[in-house]
């Protein structure tokens, strides 16, 4: 395995508790260089049948 490819596995948590491959400071350089997805997670959506009835005036 080149070190291009070997690079791509270093900080996969599968690997992490192999001794000797990735250090903890090298764990915590990585993990404060992640950025941060919070804006990612979807809005809760509402029930599809009350929207519908909401647009036709019904009640359900």
């Amino acid at each position: 395995m080149n070190r291009h490819e070997q690079s791509k596995l270093k900080f996969d948590r599968r690997l992490r508790n192999r001794p000797g491959w990735v250090s903890e400071e090298e764990l915590g350089s990585e993990i404060e260089g992640l950025s941060d997805a919070a804006g990612n997670v979807a809005d809760e959506e509402e029930d599809p049948a009350k929207e519908a009835s909401d647009a036709s005036g019904a009640a359900v």
